[in-house]
């Protein structure tokens, strides 16, 4: 009997090592740098101020990338309701649409992610320089093809750091710093009239 209680004892202990998935913020917006690599367009890095809007499924940034020694500076706004990207040129203010290929996918931590573990960013040997984070993976099915998602959030408030997917053919890889909480300009999702 008393071996059973341990057991049960240990299991508890276990058990509760493993946070529970985190609910992220339903809106916020961010810096980020973001590093895109697609078979059709190569490699493209890129710092961005990040909109992000779980509520209406819509994310929107605006790009600074650097490319051949030139600044080429875009506002795209992705809206997942009508499955289309609107790509606008801030120097000539052209647009130009693409189809979204890739479902909207939350910044949180999936109902069937796995957790792989909590760690620091920083150094926790130096009180206050460091932020405690967890990690989670999980994959899914687009249109018959396997993508492999993991994502960081902070162990506090699941606000996230980092997410990545990936498939077949592409990669792309999103960090997150400077968030705050909500939209502050709603405007950044309104599509331009010669969209």
């Amino acid at each position: 009997m008393m071996k059973l209680v341990v057991a049960v004892v240990a299991l508890a202990a276990v058990a509760t090592a493993i946070p529970s998935r985190c609910s992220s913020p339903k809106q916020w917006s961010a810096r980020a740098m973001i590093f895109d690599q697609d078979s059709q367009r190569g490699t493209v890095a890129d710092l961005a101020e990040y909109f992000y809007d779980e509520t209406e499924q819509m994310k929107a940034r605006f790009d600074h990338l650097f490319v051949n020694g030139s600044r080429l500076d875009y506002h795209v706004i992705e809206d997942f309701n009508s499955k289309t990207a609107y790509i606008i040129n801030l120097k000539d203010k052209s647009c130009s649409k693409e189809p979204l290929k890739m479902p909207f996918i939350p910044h949180g931590v999936p109902k069937d992610g796995e957790f792989q573990g909590e760690f620091y960013l920083g150094s926790s040997a130096v009180e206050g320089a460091y932020l405690e984070a967890t990690a989670w993976t999980d994959k899914f099915d687009n249109q018959g093809e396997t993508i492999y998602w993991n994502g960081q959030f902070t162990l506090t408030a699941c606000v996230p750091l980092n997410m990545a997917v990936q498939g077949k053919d592409f990669y792309r890889q999103e960090n997150f710093f400077d968030v705050s909480l909500g939209i502050i300009d709603p405007n950044v999702f309104v599509i331009p009239p010669n969209c």
